[in-house]
């Protein structure tokens, strides 16, 4: 995985983490958690799954890490509390989200003044990595949503990762 979804990559595009409050939205088994190298940033790992919320709490306990903690989210609030991120981002997850616009809009106001909303998903195409076609969303239809939800574009990324796009909004 690391080879084609280019953590580092990944991020860089973040931006800077120093002092940061961070969630990510559907982190899974908090792969980019643990790769994030910025002990200052305060990292939550959100999932809907159980079973990743224990992965991730044994994870920090057996490597000691004190600045990311592991939260329990739902499919139609985000995890998110008013005003508490600098930055929210979502690796493959946002073709998974219904009723986008509302909830992208409660995202905005957890997110603090200058806070940002990073969405990583899988381009439109055949490859070898990602979910079927039919599932993913154009970059372009991303965009529109998020205007919907009070957002706007402020970096988009095509070319960076093989099989994803990387958009930043404010």
């Amino acid at each position: 995985r690391d080879e084609w979804q280019k953590p580092d990559e990944m991020i860089r595009f973040l931006g800077d983490l120093k002092n940061k409050t961070i969630i990510d939205i559907g982190a899974g088994t908090g792969y980019f958690e643990f790769k994030i190298k910025e002990p200052s940033a305060k990292i939550i790992a959100a999932d809907v799954d159980d079973r990743f919320i224990k992965y991730i709490n044994d994870r920090i306990t057996k490597e000691k890490s004190s600045n990311i903690t592991a939260r329990k989210a739902e499919y139609e609030n985000p995890p998110v509390e008013e005003k508490e991120a600098d930055i929210v981002f979502m690796v493959d997850v946002y073709h998974h989200i219904e009723n986008r616009k509302s909830y992208f809009a409660m995202v905005k106001k957890g997110l603090t003044a200058n806070g940002e909303m990073v969405i990583v998903d899988f381009k439109k195409g055949d490859f070898e990595h990602g979910p079927p076609n039919e599932m993913k969303i154009d970059p372009q239809i991303v965009i529109s949503e998020m205007k919907l939800a009070g957002f706007n574009l402020v970096n988009q990324d095509t070319t960076t990762l093989k099989y994803q796009y990387l958009l930043k909004f404010q």
